[in-house]
C-alpha cells in the first residue's frame, strides 16, 4: 500500500455550536475539525452517525473501526455484522480478546500499539468519505453523568475522502497481512481512488452542515446535563445520604457505570478510604445528635476541599467517607 501525501484542509474548531449560521458561513471551505478535545459521549455519537453513512452508502464503501479493547466493541458487534451482510469490506481493530463476527476482519493489537489508545472509525467510497478519529487522552471530564461519558480524547473528526483515505492508510499499516487478501484489496482500492473524482459541490455542503451538526450536538449535550443535574437533584434521596447529603453507595454506583461496564478498562483512579476514629465513643459519651453534628462538619470540611473542576461531592456510606483521586482533580465520593 502506497502512502500518498494528500493536502489537509484548513480546519476550525466548531465547539460553539449555539450559533450554527455563524458556523455555516465561516466554514464556507471547511469539511474537518482537528485538534479538539471531546468526550467519549461525543465520539460515541459521531461515530453511530458514521456507521449510518456506511450503511446507506452499502457496498461501495469500506469500513475500518478502533475500539480499544475488545470489550468495547461487543455492544457494537451486531452493527457491524449487518454492514458486512451489506457487502461492506468490513475491519474492527482492538486490544485483548474479542468474539469473532462473520464477515468482518478482526486485527487484535498488542496493548502497546499506539492504535490500541483509539476510538476511531474510517468510511471511503467513491462518493463519500467520513471519519472520527479520537485517541484516549487518560483524563476526565467535569460534566457527563458516568465515569464512561466523562472520559476525554485528543479528536478530529470530517467528511472529505482525501482525509478518510489518509486515515484508512495510516490505521491499516503494519496490518494488511491480517486481513483477508480480498477484504484488503477492495481498501487498497478505495484508498487509491479516493481523490479522482473531484470532490462535488453537495459533498463539500454536506460535509460542513455535518460539522455544523456536530456542534450543535455538543451543545445539546452540555444542556441534557443541566437537566439530568436537575433531575438528579429531584431524585437525591436514592443517590444522597440523608444526613450528611453526600453521594451514597447507590450514587457512586450510577456514576461508575453500573454493571454495564463489568470488564471494561477504564481510566485510572485511585480510592482513599477515611475512617473517624473514636466515634461510637463520642455517640456513647454526647449522644446520637452530637455524632450527627460531627458527621456533618466532616462531610462539610470534605465539600470545601472539592475544587470547581473536580468531579463532583464528597461521599458517605456506613459511616465512612471516602476520596476517590482523578486525574482532573481530587473528588470525594461514597463507597
Amino acid at each position: 500500500m502506497k502512502h500518498r501525501q494528500v493536502p489537509t484542509s484548513d480546519v476550525q474548531s466548531v465547539h460553539d455550536s449555539d450559533h450554527c449560521s455563524s458556523i455555516t458561513s465561516t466554514l464556507v471551505s471547511r469539511s474537518s475539525v482537528t485538534g479538539n478535545v471531546a468526550t467519549k459521549r461525543t465520539l460515541a455519537s459521531l461515530s453511530f452517525a458514521v456507521e449510518r453513512i456506511a450503511r446507506d452508502v452499502g457496498s461501495e464503501a469500506i469500513v475500518i473501526a478502533l475500539f480499544q479493547r475488545g470489550a468495547y466493541f461487543a455492544p457494537r458487534a451486531a452493527t457491524y455484522a449487518a454492514l458486512a451482510e451489506l457487502g461492506l469490506p468490513v475491519v474492527v481493530m482492538y486490544a485483548g480478546d474479542g468474539e469473532p463476527v462473520n464477515g468482518v476482519a478482526h486485527v487484535q493489537l498488542t496493548a502497546d500499539d499506539p492504535r490500541a489508545a483509539e476510538w476511531s472509525i474510517v468510511v471511503l467510497g467513491p462518493s463519500v468519505g467520513a471519519y472520527v478519529i479520537g485517541t484516549d487522552l487518560d483524563e476526565l471530564d467535569s460534566n457527563g453523568r458516568t465515569l464512561e461519558d466523562r472520559r476525554r480524547f485528543h479528536a478530529s473528526w470530517g467528511f472529505d475522502r482525501p482525509g478518510a483515505a489518509v486515515h484508512a492508510h495510516r490505521l491499516l499499516a503494519g496490518s494488511v497481512s491480517d486481513i483477508p487478501a480480498h477484504i484488503a484489496d477492495r481498501i487498497e482500492t478505495a484508498i487509491a481512488t479516493a481523490d479522482e473524482i473531484p470532490t462535488t459541490t453537495a459533498e463539500a455542503a454536506l460535509g460542513r452542515a455535518a460539522l455544523c451538526l456536530v456542534g450543535c450536538l455538543d451543545s445539546t449535550n452540555a444542556r441534557l446535563d443541566v437537566v439530568n443535574e436537575r433531575l438528579d437533584r429531584e431524585t437525591q434521596h436514592a443517590t444522597r445520604d440523608r444526613l450528611t447529603g453526600l453521594t451514597n453507595r447507590e450514587g457512586l454506583h450510577r456514576w461508575l457505570g453500573g454493571s454495564e461496564l463489568n470488564g471494561i478498562e477504564m481510566p485510572l483512579i485511585g480510592l482513599v478510604m477515611i475512617d473517624l476514629d473514636g466515634f461510637k465513643t463520642v455517640n456513647d459519651t454526647h449522644g446520637h445528635e452530637t455524632g450527627d453534628q460531627l458527621l456533618q462538619a466532616v462531610a462539610g470540611a470534605l465539600t470545601s476541599c472539592t475544587r470547581p473542576g473536580d468531579l463532583n461531592h464528597p461521599g458517605f456510606d456506613g459511616g465512612s467517607f471516602y476520596l476517590i483521586p482523578t486525574p482532573v482533580g481530587a473528588v470525594c465520593w461514597s463507597a
